[in-house]
Parts: C-alpha cells; sequence; structure tokens
C-alpha cells in the first residue's frame, strides 16, 4: 500500500451522487505529497460488501469512507486526517461522529456522542477524542482492515464490527474536532426495522466484552412530562452503571389516549428500554408499559394524585415509589401490585456547585422567607353561596376546627355528612374523575377544602410574620395581605437554592392533604444549606431529629414565637442548618434515593 496515497469509498445508489461527490473531492485541499482517487461503487450487495470491493481496487493506506449523503464542507479535512495520523502510529480510524462508552443495546446513537457540537453531540476537546466506535456516515481508516459483508450483509452495524476489529489488533479509534465543520447532510436516525434489529443482536452478541458492556446494566428511560421535568432524577441515574435516555414526547398525567400510548410503545421500543421512571404516576406511560411487559417506576410527590386511582394501577408493570405513607396504604388498598415508602430527596450537587454573588446576597437575603401559592381563588365562596344552610355549617365548623393546627391528625377526612358530600361531590365534579369515584371524601379535600383551609392559614402567616423582614415569592399577581410585598417566583434549579441558604430562616407550610408525608420544599431547603422552620407532619421524626436538623410548629402561635427565638440565636440557628444539610446529603440525596429504588426493583 502506498503511504502517502488517499482513497476515497462510496458506495452509489443514485448515479447523479457519483458526479456530486467526485465534485465535492476535487474542491478540497490535498496535502503536499499526497495523491487522492476517488471510487465510487454501485450496485454493491451490501455496503460492507462495496467497501471491499473498492479496498481491493486500491493501493491507498488511507481509506475515507462517505455515505453519499454526505457533503464535505472543510477544505482542510485531508490536512487534518494526516495531521492526526502523523502525530500517532497508534490511531487507526479518525470518525466524524463517535461514541466512548457503548449503551448496552449496542446502539451507538444511544449513548453520548461526540463530534459536530449541536443538542445530541458534544464538541471535542482538543484535536481529537479518543471513542470505542465511530458512526458510518464518513470515517477514516488506516491500514489493512476489511469489513466483515458475511455477517454484517445490510445497511447497519458494518461499522461497529470494523471498529471491534480494530479495538482487537490494539489500535485506537477518534474522532476529530470539527472547526470549521467537517461535513451536512449525513447523520439520519436509525431505522428500527427488522434488518437493523438482526444486526444488532449479532453485534452485541459478538462484541458485548471487546466494547465493555456490562450485561447486567438496563436501559432506563426516564419521562419528562408536560407538567414536570426530570432533570435531578435523570441526573442520579447518570451517575449509575445503567445507560439512560429521556423521553420528552409531550405526554401528560392527565391524559391517557390510544396515540399516546403508541408514542411511548414505540419508543420504549425502538430505544430497546427495560424501564422507564417518572415523576408521579402516568397512566398512559404504565398501559404502554404493560403492553411491553417492562417496570414502570413513579416516584410520587403529590398527595392526593388523582392518577393513582386510575384502572392502569392494577398493571403489574407498576412500582409505585410514594413520599407518604398514608398515600402507600391507600395505593397498595386500591390493588397497585407493588408500592413502596420512599421519602423525597434533594440534588445537593447541583446546589453545591451555584456560586453566590454579591448581587445574589443583596437580593435573596432576608429574616424568614416563604415560596409558594396562596391558592386565592373564589371556588369557596362560590360554592358556599350555592349549598344547603347545613353543608354551610358542617364546612365552617371544619375549617374552624383545623384552621392553623398541625398536631399529626387527619381533621378533615371523613367530618362531612353523607348529604353534605353528595351535595359538594355535584357541584364540584362534573366529569369523571377517578378520586372522587374511589374517595370522595379526598376529593373534595384535595380541590376544595384544603385549598381554601390552606390559603386562610398562609394569609394569616404572612400577616403575623410580615413584620420580620419577610420575602415572599409567588407566581400570584393579586395579593392583598397589609405589609406583604410578594415578590416574583424563582428559578427552581438556579434561584431558589439561593434563597433558601441566604434565608435566615424558611418556612413550609404544608397542604393539609399531605396527611403524613414531607414536601420537596423540605427537602429542598435542607438541601441547599437553609434553616427548615416547618409544620409538623408526622413523618418528620423518622426521618429527622427535631431541634438538630431542622424545627417544627404545631400552631401559629408556635411559629412566630420560634422565628423570634431563632432571629435572637444566630449560632444554633446556623448548627441546625448545616446538620440539616449534611444529613440530606448522607440519607436524602438523589444518588442514594435513586439507588435505593433500583434495589427495591432488583436492578
Amino acid at each position: 500500500m502506498i503511504n502517502n496515497k488517499i482513497c476515497f469509498i462510496c458506495c452509489i445508489t443514485d448515479i447523479e451522487n457519483d458526479s456530486r461527490i467526485a465534485q465535492n473531492i476535487s474542491m478540497l485541499s490535498i496535502p503536499e505529497g499526497y495523491d487522492v482517487e476517488y471510487l465510487g461503487v454501485t450496485q454493491a450487495k451490501s455496503i460492507a460488501d462495496g467497501y471491499n470491493e473498492a479496498i481491493d481496487s486500491t493501493d491507498a493506506l488511507i481509506k475515507i469512507f462517505l455515505k453519499e449523503s454526505v457533503t464535505i464542507t472543510s477544505p482542510d479535512l485531508l490536512a487534518d486526517i494526516v495531521r492526526i495520523y502523523s502525530g500517532s502510529d497508534k490511531i487507526a480510524v479518525i470518525g466524524a461522529l463517535g461514541t466512548d462508552k457503548m449503551p448496552v443495546d449496542m446502539v451507538m446513537q444511544h449513548g453520548i456522542m461526540y463530534g459536530q457540537e449541536s443538542d445530541n453531540t458534544y464538541a471535542v476537546n482538543g484535536e481529537y477524542q479518543e471513542v470505542l466506535c465511530i458512526s458510518d456516515d464518513l470515517f477514516t481508516v488506516k491500514g489493512d482492515y476489511r469489513f466483515n459483508s458475511e455477517l454484517f450483509d445490510g445497511d447497519s452495524f458494518y461499522n461497529v464490527d470494523l471498529c471491534a476489529s480494530v479495538l482487537r489488533s490494539g489500535k485506537k479509534i477518534v474522532v476529530a474536532s470539527q472547526s470549521p465543520v467537517y461535513w451536512t447532510n449525513g447523520t439520519t436516525p436509525p431505522v428500527y426495522d427488522d434488518s437493523f434489529e438482526k444486526y444488532r443482536k449479532i453485534a452485541l452478541d459478538r462484541y458485548s466484552g471487546i466494547f465493555r458492556i456490562d450485561k447486567s446494566a438496563r436501559r432506563i428511560g426516564v419521562a419528562f412530562l408536560e407538567e414536570m421535568s426530570a432533570n435531578d432524577m435523570l441526573w442520579a441515574l447518570l451517575q449509575t452503571r445503567h445507560d439512560v435516555e429521556i423521553m420528552d414526547l409531550g405526554i401528560s398525567i392527565y391524559r391517557n389516549t390510544p396515540e399516546d400510548v403508541d408514542k411511548i410503545y414505540h419508543f420504549i421500543t425502538d430505544h430497546h428500554i427495560d424501564i422507564v421512571f417518572s415523576f408521579d404516576f402516568c397512566p398512559a406511560i404504565s398501559a404502554a408499559c404493560e403492553k411491553k411487559n417492562i417496570k414502570y417506576a413513579s416516584w410520587i410527590y403529590d398527595a392526593p394524585q388523582e392518577a393513582l386511582f386510575d384502572a392502569q394501577v392494577l398493571n403489574s408493570c407498576n412500582y409505585v415509589f410514594s413520599f407518604d405513607k398514608d398515600q402507600v396504604k391507600d395505593t397498595t388498598e386500591f390493588g397497585c401490585p407493588h408500592v413502596f415508602y420512599q421519602p423525597l430527596a434533594a440534588n445537593t450537587t447541583r446546589m453545591s456547585t451555584l456560586a453566590t454573588t454579591a448581587q445574589d446576597v443583596d437580593r435573596f437575603s432576608c429574616e424568614v422567607s416563604f415560596i409558594g401559592s396562596l391558592y386565592s381563588d373564589n371556588l369557596y365562596r362560590d360554592v358556599l353561596e350555592r349549598v344547603c344552610s347545613n353543608t354551610h355549617k358542617e364546612l365552617d365548623r371544619i375549617i374552624k376546627d383545623s384552621m392553623g393546627i398541625w398536631d399529626g391528625q387527619d381533621h378533615i377526612s371523613g367530618k362531612l355528612s353523607d348529604s353534605a358530600r353528595d351535595e359538594l361531590l355535584a357541584l364540584l365534579c362534573q366529569n369523571k374523575n377517578p378520586l372522587a369515584r374511589f374517595s370522595p371524601d379526598a376529593y373534595i379535600n384535595a380541590i376544595f377544602i384544603s385549598r381554601y383551609l390552606t390559603s386562610l392559614e398562609r394569609t394569616e402567616i404572612l400577616r403575623r410574620i410580615s413584620k420580620y423582614g419577610l420575602h415572599f415569592y409567588t407566581r400570584e399577581s393579586n395579593v392583598c395581605i397589609e405589609n406583604v410585598t410578594p415578590l416574583p417566583a424563582l428559578d427552581y434549579n438556579f434561584e431558589l437554592p439561593k434563597a433558601y441558604a441566604l434565608s435566615k430562616i424558611n418556612l413550609n407550610i404544608t397542604l393539609h392533604t399531605i396527611t403524613s408525608g414531607i414536601p420537596l420544599r423540605v427537602f429542598d431547603i435542607m438541601g441547599s444549606g437553609g434553616f427548615m422552620l416547618t409544620n409538623y407532619q408526622p413523618e418528620i421524626q423518622d426521618l429527622f431529629v427535631i431541634g438538630k436538623d431542622l424545627d417544627v410548629f404545631h400552631n401559629i402561635d408556635e411559629l412566630e414565637e420560634k422565628i423570634q427565638f431563632y432571629l435572637g440565636h444566630d449560632d444554633l440557628r446556623r448548627q441546625i442548618a448545616k446538620n440539616g444539610q449534611e444529613i440530606i446529603k448522607k440519607s436524602h440525596s438523589y444518588e442514594v434515593s435513586m439507588n435505593a429504588m433500583l434495589s427495591k426493583m432488583a436492578l
């Protein structure tokens, strides 16, 4: 073979592409002392067979293989290739796109890719990035390598076989830095047909060891729903040995249509997903996972969550992890096959990377802060105007007996008479609702009584503590509380942790629908290093030491007393905040929690 000769090779199905590619190559700068040729192969039985035919027809040491859809855009492509090869005799293959960690399903496009920077590809730092495998769009081979046209006699995975041969020979595979851009119109997503699946299984069977694939690892799909993202869950799963893929398919927890189920089913099939994770239970995902016979894990942080009373909850694929022990009991009684208690968590790693500026200190520093909603709509008053006097009296009594009391008891459920319950359901539930059918009391409490009660409580608390230098962040625009000026809502990832850390006292006021568990806000505040003063919840003592890791109040008078106390005891308050952050890092980080859930699922 001639060391200073380069041959371009392409399998041609459209003869017009042959002349276009030849013209494209003629525009490239040729390194001094090198010769360049182009071989277009037509009527090849397979791509691997066509490439081998061209290899037999050239004496060039360096061969550049490209798909006929590719257009080379960098005139210095050849100079870059020669420079990389001259710098190391260990490099055999230079690709335009590649991965340094082969996904467990042997589809490199399902992993982390390096090449031209894009939404799905990381840029290469330095001259090149060493990888395990390159894509088949555009790549260069130096040396006497051939393609296995007997095993891979179709249009896919011949490149994976080549990379396996290169690695077995002790040579390196790299992806070149591409500035300026090398090529366009090349990358297309895999066609997940029977032929693709046939060659994938062959490659997985023969080369999993070469590509260091952990056969016990799984492909995990993380669902990003219309109502919520799952960034922290995604980040934690990426730290495990499993492959992780984002499922951002425009799916809602409130919608379960055949179209959505089909969309999810085809995604998990094409991407070889073994298990799906989401925040909160999504009936459409459950239906698709049941059809595909794979596990579906949902981590619940709402109570109640209406979807947990959907018929799909009964599917054998479901693994429900709830933050509330009462919810665990209810979901089990409803018939869900696998229900576990799992407290919520905080991404302490993300929080610790945030740099606090002088501007942040000026903006967020305060004596007391509360972040949340007042639930100030007119639903309660509208309903009161339409119910009979007896129902009106029952509601007034429930509000009076529950207002500002957090003693670990449920003061709302079961307090309505049958007639009052029926009257309220007729007014509130116009459509079929699974929660209303299974637990009318819980439904009325969730959308009606607790929202109004929480509105009264939070309004009264903010009025009473406004004199302590209060920062109140909310999305509500019509806030009318004396001496309280609402501040705009904050970004969850970048602003909230700073506000928590820079507030001397952070408040949590839990909705009464959460009868036992600890809301996400508590973990976020403690994980950010903020001092946590929350209403009492029964599960707090199971996870934390009151007075050491955080503190609690049982009524509004006690809340104000403890604000006064901790504003006068800075050292104690700071120590409690530090203790709280440490226990979150140790026991309630996303890494710890996700691994606990995987363990319960035998993964």
